[in-house]
């Protein structure tokens, strides 16, 4: 959706904006409809594409009954039935009523506040006429996104940057800030590409009013210690039984429903849970897995497998109605598809290699008539949270004698020998984190490359460089990570490829839950990832439950930018004649960079900066040149 208040916005810059609005497939609406000649205060797009079931319902934007108020929102509401109940809206209607009807009813309930009784993914906003007022709002990660802009004197807003940016009122310039420090992945809350297009983060609201914005965070949810049960197992269940919730909600389609599957924990949840919920119907699930090309060198790390495959085929054989695809690289590298990118979503991604294996699986369900993509991103900062810092919190409260015995329960499972979490949670963090290579005879991991910022630039932005992060082992880190919001640095899935990217596992009411939780509840027996690993008994095989090492993504991805190393090096010489490339990247840097991939360098930490730099310089080139 895109909309714009105080000022009349031309018909044709509303519907210039047909294509960007929510892909592929999506049915355009101008309001007013008799747009030629008709002044109003407001006037919006809004794309609707028949993602949900009950979208051939959806009559946006909606005026309210005094004509006042004129709503707009782009969602998908996860509590559907319990929003009906309290709307006293009959059950028996509900399949004939958009989500877009249920989340006005919602505002004109319970107004400002009502974001605290949604869950789901969902942006709007709502412009009252009498009060020269637009409110508007994104779910509690911000999965649907909501950019805004202030130009002469009108408010724009728009869940597509591509839209928003392409309003002839608006003249953005580049944030060079903000695109040097995604060259070292910080993105700082709210920041685009552009300087004039702020990025409503999630869980917050927004308010503009006498030409005023004034952003507000509603979504703080209760993050106190909280000992809920006295049986560890009633943790497990109370998880898996508001999961299962998630899942179940994700799986309203108006198209057959699809999913990442790596030989993890998190994706296979997701998968299996989804795989059982559909069996009860005669249903099944195509299930996709990134794997590296058989011929190819893989990147080698210890702990961690380069190729997933086999332990998501053990996946997908535990259910009957998997069907498993497995996709290996192409030989593409992120030069191929980020021109792509740059015209679709309008930004740089953090990581061009995964959007690699993303625009693939992409492809191959939209071919298979899916537009509809479950995935786990979440889980690893929630569902699957390592239990990390349960000892320390424990002594924290006085229960010396169940964090001991989580100590010894963690050295009986295997996971760390029983005198390592004592000092780990007992010595300072300053002090651990000194000693912990002597002491704990933990390999230190090979050296790593200076960043590819500019010197200039890194001392002007030094202290967003050095972000401070809660120190690990502590409730703050793992607060950190459940409470992170959805990334805007990466490809729009709705413009990009057609599709909706839904993630159970980033469900409010399963994170909130969570939340509530002691650290230790998370590892359970002294399992780390323990609260996970029980939730996914008789789901998940058990040699993929019980799994301790990890899934590389694209580990063969070096092989393929050694291929391609020619095209980075003139990319590099490109952006020797752009100013702005200058100011924020060491290109001398970046060639050696390159030279070092292509002598057989395969550190996924070293190809992901020099796909950010080029990432950028791109970017910045297509800019200069009016693309």
């Amino acid at each position: 959706m895109i909309a714009s208040a105080e000022e009349n916005i031309r018909p044709d810059v509303l519907q210039r904006t047909s294509e960007a609005l929510l892909g592929r497939g999506s049915n355009l609406r101008l309001w007013p409809e008799a747009i030629a000649g008709e002044r109003s205060d407001f006037r919006a797009a809004v794309g609707v594409s028949g993602l949900l079931p009950e979208d051939k319902f959806d009559r946006q934007p909606i005026l309210s009954e005094d004509r006042d108020t004129v709503f707009v929102c782009q969602a998908r509401l996860d509590n559907r039935e319990d929003l009906l109940r309290a709307l006293d809206l009959p059950q028996a209607t509900a399949s004939h009523v958009a989500d877009s009807a249920i989340l006005y009813r919602c505002f004109l309930k319970w107004g400002r506040v009502c974001m605290g009784h949604l869950a789901g993914d969902y942006a709007f906003v709502a412009f009252s006429h009498k009060k020269k007022e637009l409110f508007g709002a994104t779910d509690h990660v911000g999965h649907t996104r909501l950019f805004y802009a202030l130009a002469e004197g009108r408010l724009i807003v728009s869940t597509q940057l591509t839209a928003i940016r392409a309003c002839p009122y608006l003249k953005p310039t580049m944030h060079e800030q903000a695109l040097g420090l995604c060259a070292e992945a910080v993105f700082l809350k709210g920041q685009t590409p552009f300087r004039e297009i702020s990025a409503l983060p999630g869980g917050h609201s927004l308010l503009w009013s006498n030409g005023q914005v004034k952003i507000t965070r509603w979504w703080a949810p209760q993050d106190k210690y909280q000992a809920r049960f006295s049986n560890a197992a009633d943790y497990v269940e109370s998880a898996r039984e508001l999961f299962e919730k998630a899942v179940q909600s994700c799986l309203r389609s108006s198209s057959p429903v699809s999913a990442t599957l790596s030989g993890g924990l998190d994706s296979g949840l997701v998968t299996s849970m989804a795989a059982k919920q559909l069996r009860a119907s005669g249903q099944s699930i195509t299930a996709y897995t990134s794997a590296p090309h058989l011929d190819n060198p893989s990147n080698r790390r210890t702990g961690w497998d380069a190729d997933d495959a086999p332990f998501a085929a053990k996946t997908a054989a535990f259910h009957q109605n998997i069907e498993h695809i497995v996709l290996r690289t192409d030989g593409r590298t992120a030069l191929d598809l980020i021109p792509q990118i740059h015209a679709r979503s309008a930004t740089p991604v953090r990581n061009g290699a995964n959007h690699l294996w993303i625009d693939t699986i992409a492809h191959r369900l939209r071919e298979r008539g899916s537009r509809v993509l479950l995935t786990g991103a979440h889980g690893n900062f929630a569902l699957s949270y390592s239990g990390l810092g349960g000892f320390r919190e424990l002594c924290q409260h006085l229960q010396f004698r169940a964090a001991f015995g989580l100590a010894l329960d963690m050295q009986a499972a295997g996971d760390r020998a029983a005198w390592k979490t004592i000092a780990g949670g007992l010595l300072p963090q300053s002090l651990f984190d000194a000693l912990r290579f002597r002491v704990y005879g933990e390999k230190v991991s090979q050296s790593l490359p200076a960043c590819l910022l500019a010197s200039d630039f890194q001392k002007a932005n030094s202290e967003a460089l050095r972000r401070l992060r809660p120190p690990q082992r502590t409730r703050k880190a793992f607060l950190r990570g459940a409470l992170s919001p959805a990334m805007l640095w990466a490809a729009d899935p709705l413009p990009q490829w057609g599709i909706e990217f839904r993630d159970p596992t980033s469900d409010r009411r399963l994170i909130e839950l969570l939340l509530s939780f002691p650290l230790a509840a998370f590892s359970p027996a002294g399992q780390s990832r323990g609260l996970a690993r029980e939730a996914g008994r008789g789901v998940l095989p058990e040699s993929v439950r019980l799994r301790r090492t990890q899934g590389q993504q694209s580990a063969d991805y070096s092989s393929s930018m050694a291929r391609q190393c020619a095209n980075y090096r003139q990319i590099a010489e490109d952006m020797a004649e752009s100013p702005a490339c200058i100011r924020l990247l060491d290109l001398a840097l970046l060639r050696r960079a390159i030279y070092a991939v292509a002598n057989g360098e395969t550190s996924p930490v070293l190809t992901g900066r020099i796909d950010r730099a080029a990432d950028i310089g791109l970017f910045l080139l297509r800019q200069n040149a009016g693309g």
